[in-house]
């Protein structure tokens, strides 16, 4: 198929789609923008005889490709005899489009059969008439197969001319762009040709992001998939050296947007194993007093074929985690594998460690699976991703790195886990040996889900792959032992005497006050070692916890003899143990340690990530007027050491600090799962002495609008979306900071500050030559493309008071215009503050990518705009009443009342108008009720004009 035959036919059947899809939606604005004229309703002969061309374009241009049914059977015989699958796709949707033209001129006849010859002119007029004959069920489907259609004949059209560009060795916008410059030179090429190609051009380029939005949506919740032909070009463009970067380049893309901030954190806050510790895990099992082994042998799983899950259990505190970042970290695990994968074959291993405690992306299968695929998938990017994530790949094949793909969605995800175990095992071509795959998880109890049987469900289905192994860790809970019981697996507490005791031997021998104590009473100094190993149970962290109590009171000079109590004073369960140690800290320091796990907790509460360094710089010793150039690695060094001693003291080391690869400072997290699952069961009590005007909201925003511009941890030109996620995060916590005077003055500072340093961090990241007076928020990607209020006002630009009204953050706003009244009056370009907060309780929200809390209240909305109304000019008021998105759904109708009262209120009553003073006239003569009833139709039709010239002109 000719390019610009496939381009004219497609032109044809899209503008036939558009028209009826909008005359469904609009009845109204169809008719009345097409002719600029005020009409009342629109003769359907009319509408039958527009319908009627569009359909014969279509099948005067499909004509030159025979029939359809011709077509499928040229392709039965191979891609060759006619071309590429989704040409003959494209004309079957094409052919599509003609039945659905058809079908509505029948539609039309048989309206008038039922006696109807005009449609009223309204939004949904056509729909109304059509109820007569049509249910609405049927209504929808009609509407449904419209946009549908529309939407596959441009995806094939783009999908087609990336063939084209393939074959021709150019970019897709190349390739669209020299299609259209030729199109414009040929005199023989129809108008609605012309125009298609141009807009097509103009999508690519990235002028339309409403419409580039669509048909991303589309072709990800249909799964849209390349053709063979397409994926065989790409494959052969791989194997060419010369062209292995670019593809290589988008697949990493897509592996890049799979990582999350926080995906390596829980396996680096691990403790390592002690030395010579979990060394048996390697070697054959030790048989117990029955003659059998301990252990299902994990070497001979690991180097065997198996389609059983390994499990690994054992009780809170037993080492599990610890034990799992062992076998991770050792070779001796990758030549077991390997030994199993064969010689010629590549190995790839994921791990997920989970973590109750954490942000949610660390404790559910969302996150599980962005972690495993993105281990897994940054192996073979140029081949692997085309294959699990093929409609992503053909988004950015189309429209380049610049296409906004929206987030990832668990059952996208899903999908493309089961596409990744269906490429195990695979030949992709000689230069690549197949693969095959090792998914080790640990802490599946961690998990944060109602039901775990969709889990484990997910994984025995992964494990069910021959060349896919799967080893994972949890707490006995009975829903893993129904699961797993009957697998090969350790019940670590029983495994672990010889571990504890090489543990509490060497602590103990490091210790200079316990050496000189043991040669003066050995026999003491044995008794208290073997009585801490038999308490211990087999749980790990009960003998590091007691441990490490126990060596600070011998370097403060204790007897063995008190250390002998206080081990004998101690329960064996941790929990308990826990109480134990609050109890016995001093008195004094309950209410900084209440307000340390309170700052944690808060954290979690809006998934963001306890650093270091903002948790010490949400001090209030700290200035918020701290100048980030003078933070050096001596200042992160020393914050590092001050920030956990005095986590040691207050908490006693039920908080610390573990190193995180990505950043210096590392973080601030509990010691254990349990630590946390027993401050939550005594929240209540440990909070009780808090201090009352302590706000760990006002703590955490200072701390992180602080960190911003020392630790850059946000790319607003390079990771957009994580950008804007994060701010909207700080913007939910300021939101949640306690309305009282004193916390408002403090918040104002801070968000200041916080809108300072966001245009430190967007200017220094940015390669663009933008206005230096323009705003931050107009430089920071995907501001300008969702900058789409009313382009007829002339806004284009938006402030962070504008931000903040949007979001809305109440307390800051009416702080900062009580402060100064001029805040709220904005530059020419500048979305009003008033018509941020309106905008902000639509669900479209099209400002600064959804930026909007989804806590806030509607009233707390109203409240805000009521109080704004106070500092804005009238003007403003009213073009906000007039805004095309008002008063078509609940939300603006309440607004339009609330505007609507304070333009009256400033106004005054009313004067009695000539029009009431004729009404009252107008009874006593019908030649003037007539003659006013045409004065007040000609006056609604010139103020509906006047409307059309205020909406085009602004």
């Amino acid at each position: 198929m000719e390019p610009l035959s496939a381009l004219s036919v497609a032109a044809a059947a899209v503008q036939f789609l558009d028209f009826g899809a909008r005359i469904i939606t609009d009845t109204r604005e169809v008719y009345q923008s097409s002719s600029r004229q005020i009409r009342d309703n629109v003769e359907l002969g009319e509408m039958a005889k527009r319908f009627n061309q569009l359909t014969n374009a279509i099948e005067y241009k499909l004509r030159e490709f025979g029939p359809e049914d011709s077509i499928f059977r040229q392709l039965s015989h191979g891609p060759e005899q006619f071309g590429d699958e989704t040409e003959v796709m494209l004309i079957h949707l094409c052919h599509q489009a003609s039945e659905i033209g058809h079908e509505l001129q029948d539609l039309l006849a048989k309206l008038k059969s039922h006696g109807k010859t005009k449609i009223e002119l309204v939004a949904n007029s056509f729909v109304t008439a059509l109820k007569a004959i049509w249910s609405e069920e049927k209504i929808e489907g009609l509407k449904d197969r419209l946009e549908q259609t529309q939407k596959q004949i441009m995806m094939a059209t783009l999908v087609l001319s990336w063939g084209q560009a393939e074959k021709n060795r150019v970019t897709m916008t190349e390739f669209v762009n020299q299609q259209a410059l030729s199109i414009s030179k040929l005199d023989s090429i129809d108008r609605t040709t012309q125009d298609f190609g141009k807009s097509m051009a103009g999508l690519l380029r990235g002028e339309s992001q409403l419409q580039t939005r669509k048909i991303v949506q589309y072709v990800l919740d249909t799964n849209w998939q390349p053709s063979k032909q397409l994926k065989a070009v790409a494959r052969q463009s791989i194997d060419d050296a010369s062209a292995v970067d670019p593809n290589k380049r988008l697949g990493e893309i897509v592996v890049q947007s799979l990582r999350f901030e926080t995906i390596n954190n829980r396996q680096e806050g691990i403790s390592r194993a002690y030395t010579n510790t979990y060394e048996w895990i390697f070697r054959n099992p030790l048989l117990g007093d029955n003659e059998g082994p301990l252990w299902s042998d994990l070497s001979t799983w690991l180097s065997s074929p198996s389609n059983q899950v390994y499990w690994i259990t054992g009780k809170p505190g037993a080492g599990k985690s610890t034990l799992v970042k062992f076998m991770v970290m050792d070779k001796r695990l990758i030549s077991l594998l390997q030994a199993w994968a064969g010689p010629s074959v590549d190995l790839f291993l994921a791990s997920y460690f989970s973590w109750n405690a954490g942000n949610d992306l660390q404790k559910s299968l969302q996150g599980l699976l962005r972690t495993v695929l993105h281990q897994c998938l940054k192996q073979c990017p140029d081949l692997l991703v085309p294959e699990v994530f093929p409609s992503r790949w053909v988004l950015l094949q189309l429209f380049g790195e610049r296409v906004p793909l929206p987030k990832w969605g668990m059952e996208e995800l899903i999908t493309g886990f089961r596409a990744l175990l269906s490429q195990v095992g695979r030949k992709f071509s000689d230069k690549h040996p197949i693969f095959k795959l090792a998914i080790i998880i640990d802490g599946l109890d961690e998990f944060e889900v109602a039901d775990h049987a969709p889990l484990i469900e997910l994984l025995q289905e992964a494990s069910g792959y021959p060349d896919v192994k799967l080893c994972v860790s949890s707490r006995p809970w009975n829903v893993f032992r129904d699961a797993f019981e009957q697998n090969p697996m350790l019940q670590l507490e029983n495994l672990t005497r010889y571990d504890i005791q090489a543990y509490v031997n060497g602590q103990f021998r490091a210790s200079l006050g316990f050496q000189e104590r043991s040669i003066l009473q050995p026999l003491e100094a044995k008794r208290l070692l073997g009585d801490i190993l038999r308490k211990a149970q087999g749980v790990f962290l009960w003998v590091s916890v007691v441990v490490r109590g126990l060596l600070i009171s011998l370097q403060e000079g204790d007897k063995l003899s008190d250390l002998q109590k206080t081990v004998n004073s101690l329960p064996d369960d941790v929990s308990t143990l826990f109480q134990v140690m609050w109890e016995r800290t001093n008195p004094q320091y309950h209410g900084e340690a209440a307000q340390y796990f309170s700052i944690v907790e808060t954290y979690y509460k809006y998934d963001l990530t306890p650093y270091t360094l903002g948790v010490w710089l949400g001090d209030d010793d700290t200035s918020v007027d701290l100048d980030f150039h003078e933070v050096d690695r001596s200042f992160l060094s020393s914050a590092t050491l001050s920030l956990k001693r005095r986590l040691n003291s207050r908490t006693r080391g039920l908080l610390e600090i573990y190193p995180w690869e990505d950043f210096s400072s590392g973080g601030v997290d509990y010691m254990h799962r349990t630590v946390r699952e027993w401050v939550l069961g005594n929240w209540s009590n440990i909070c009780s002495s808090i201090d009352p005007d302590f706000d760990a909201n006002l703590w955490i925003l200072k701390g992180e609008t602080l960190r911003v511009p020392i630790e850059n941890y946000i790319y607003p030109m390079h990771r957009p979306q994580q950008f804007w996620s994060h701010l909207g995060k700080l913007l939910d916590v300021a939101n949640g900071v306690r309305d009282t005077p004193a916390n408002n003055t403090k918040l104002v500072q801070i968000l200041d500050k916080l809108d300072t340093s966001l245009s430190h961090v967007v200017d220094s990241s940015s390669d663009s030559t933008n206005d230096e007076t323009s705003h931050w928020c107009n430089k920071a990607p995907k501001i300008e493309e969702k900058l789409a209020i009313d382009q007829a006002q002339g806004w284009n630009q938006v402030d962070f008071i504008g931000l903040s009204a949007q979001f809305p953050i109440p307390q800051y706003l009416k702080t900062k215009l009580s402060q100064d009244s001029d805040v709220a009056r904005t530059a020419r370009l500048t979305v009003p503050v008033l018509m941020s907060a309106i905008v902000g309780g639509l669900s479209e929200d099209p400002l600064n990518c959804g930026l909007t809390s989804l806590s806030c209240k509607v009233s707390t909305r109203l409240e805000l705009m009521q109080f704004l109304l106070s500092f804005v000019p009238l003007n403003e008021v009213e073009n906000a009443l007039s805004w095309r998105l008002m008063r078509k759904r609940e939300y603006t109708s309440t607004v339009e009342g609330l505007l609507q009262a304070h333009i009256d209120a400033a106004q005054g009553p009313p004067s009695p108008s000539t029009e009431t003073i004729t009404e009252a006239t107008s009874s006593t003569s019908p030649v003037l009720a007539e003659q006013n009833e045409r004065e007040k139709k000609s006056k609604r039709n010139i103020i509906r004009r006047l409307a059309r010239i205020s909406w085009f002109r602004g």
